[in-house]
């Protein structure tokens, strides 16, 4: 069985949306509120393109915005840094740990990672 990423976002307390990632032979997926993404969060907050999530020698990445071209509102790489340092670490592509929580935006994203060969 292939790896898979479960990744539930968090649009209000009473909104919910679940998304299942699987890499075939796509091992990039985009989150933000254009159409075209893989992830689909419609909020005026969220950037077009507001994040990437890849895929690559068993392990799934997540980075701000798209290539170069960072998010307008960055992606909160920890939760506790957010309610605690109030730092933006962004930017830099950063591994998924299974049961991590990103934030962007007002929306919380947690992750799950199944069939992997290392648990976090």
């Amino acid at each position: 069985m292939k790896p898979f990423l479960k990744i539930e976002v968090a649009l209000s307390s009473s909104h919910l949306q679940t998304h299942i990632l699987v890499p075939n032979s796509q091992k990039e997926f985009v989150i933000g509120r254009a159409t075209e993404c893989n992830i689909q969060v419609v909020h005026q907050t969220i950037s077009r393109i507001q994040s990437t999530i890849t895929f690559n020698q068993n392990e799934w990445w997540i980075s701000d915005g798209r290539g170069e071209k960072e998010s307008s509102n960055g992606t909160w790489i920890s939760v506790s840094d957010y309610w605690h340092k109030r730092q933006r670490e962004e930017s830099e592509r950063r591994e998924i740990d299974h049961e991590s929580e990103i934030k962007i935006s007002d929306s919380i994203l947690k992750f799950e990672i199944f069939n992997n060969r290392k648990m976090k």
